[in-house]
């Protein structure tokens, strides 16, 4: 007589139990008993000797981030001194040395109002147009209006190392200098950078 074969009894859900709710009663069995599904605590990592938890992993990359912004924007960042004055334009630097992709910051003053342009090497605006003096040339956008007859900023030095000139021009028409301050960039790694 040839064996019948049984058959599978039918699915049904509520009896079948969920792989994922399986593999969850499985881990608490093994953990000795239920700790209500919650994930285990994170490991506490070890640095310099020291045990350091999420919150001091945290503490110490913000006071990383803190210590680079301050040794990146620290030399050179303070504004130069330079009172207003709507009748004499004048143009300060707060260094007078720097390596290249130096940060500059300056102060500028000028008529009350008026849209200026800083650039570096840069002879005369003919037309919107910066005219180099020679080589390559840096100009500063967007133009920045001079409010109450001073305006601040920083730029980032993109020229070879030597002696430049930064100048502050009229924006329109053709002009020349309003002011200017010679800066000197030098070859990187120089520790007279940033005074």
């Amino acid at each position: 007589m040839t064996e019948r074969r049984r058959r599978n009894p039918p699915f049904v859900p509520s009896t079948c139990p969920d792989p994922y709710e399986l593999a969850i009663a499985r881990a608490a069995e093994e953990s000795g008993g239920d700790d209500g599904g919650a994930p285990p605590p994170l490991p506490r990592l070890q640095v310099f000797g020291l045990r350091v938890g999420p919150w001091g992993l945290l503490v110490g990359f913000a006071v990383l981030v803190a210590v680079g912004g301050f040794v990146r924007f620290g030399g050179g960042s303070r504004t130069p001194p330079l009172e207003p004055s709507c009748t004499t334009p004048a143009l300060a630097l707060a260094v007078s040395r720097v390596q290249p992709g130096g940060l500059v910051t300056w102060a500028a003053t000028g008529r009350n109002g008026i849209e200026v342009v800083l650039a570096v090497d840069v002879a005369r605006y003919q037309d919107g147009v910066p005219v180099p003096v020679g080589g390559p040339t840096q100009v500063i956008e967007p133009p920045i209006r001079l409010d109450g007859c001073r305006a601040t900023g920083r730029f980032g030095i993109q020229v070879p190392p030597g002696e430049h000139v930064v100048s502050i021009f009229p924006l329109g028409g053709t002009s020349l200098p309003l002011a200017s301050r010679t800066i000197t960039v030098t070859e990187p790694g120089d520790p007279d950078s940033g005074r």
